[in-house]
C-alpha cells in the first residue's frame, strides 16, 4: 500500500463521514485554479502563490515530486479543500487547507483523521508529522485534535510573503496512534 488513495480505498475509509478525500484529478484544476488565485486562501500562514489554469493542469497532469495530493470534499460532492502526504522512510508528512467559506466547520479535521488513518494501514509508516505556524491556532487544533503532539519549535522555519516565520513541528506516531 502506497500513499496514494484510490477511489475504491477511499470509499472504504469513508463510512459515516462529513467530509471524503480522494486523489486531485483533472476535473479540480478549476476549483484549484480559483482558490490559488485568492490571497485569503492562502491566509497569512502559507505562501500566496498565483497559478494560471494551464499551469494548474500541467502539474495535475504532472510529475508530483513523490507526493500525494488529494481534494477533501464534502458529501455533496462539494470541494472544500486540499491534502498533501509526502513520505520520507517510515515517515509521511502532511499539509492541509481549507477554503475561507468552509473553514471552522470541522471538514479538515475529520479528513486529517482519514488521511492518518490510511497512513498508518501502511506498516511501514511509523510517524506522521505536520509543520504549522505557532499563531495558526485553527491549524494546531486541527493537529491535536488527530493526537498529534508539539515535537519541535522551528525558529525562522519558513519564509512567507517575505517575513520569517517560526513553525512547529507536530508528530503522532504509531504507538500514540494505535491501530487503524
Amino acid at each position: 500500500m502506497g500513499l496514494t488513495i484510490t477511489r475504491l480505498e477511499a470509499a472504504a475509509l469513508h463510512k459515516e463521514t462529513l467530509i471524503r478525500i480522494r486523489p486531485v484529478e483533472a476535473s479540480d484544476a478549476e476549483f484549484m485554479h480559483r482558490w490559488s488565485n485568492d490571497p485569503e486562501y492562502s491566509g497569512e500562514y502559507e505562501p500566496y502563490e498565483p497559478s494560471t489554469l494551464d499551469e494548474i493542469l500541467a502539474w495535475i497532469r504532472g510529475d508530483k515530486h513523490g507526493a500525494s495530493w488529494y481534494v477533501m470534499e464534502r458529501r455533496d460532492g462539494e470541494r472544500v479543500g486540499q491534502m498533501v502526504a509526502t513520505r520520507n522512510g517510515d515517515t509521511v508528512k502532511v499539509g492541509y487547507r481549507v477554503i475561507p467559506p468552509m473553514r471552522g466547520r470541522g471538514y479538515c479535521t475529520e479528513a486529517v483523521r482519514i488521511l492518518v488513518e490510511h497512513m498508518f494501514r501502511d506498516e511501514g509508516v511509523l510517524e506522521v508529522k505536520a509543520e504549522t505556524n505557532p499563531e495558526n491556532t485553527a491549524s494546531r487544533r486541527v493537529l491535536e485534535r488527530n493526537g498529534f503532539k508539539e515535537h519541535e519549535y522551528r525558529r525562522y522555519a519558513v519564509r512567507i510573503n517575505g517575513v520569517l516565520m517560526d513553525g512547529i513541528i507536530y508528530r503522532l506516531t504509531r504507538d500514540d496512534y494505535g491501530s487503524p
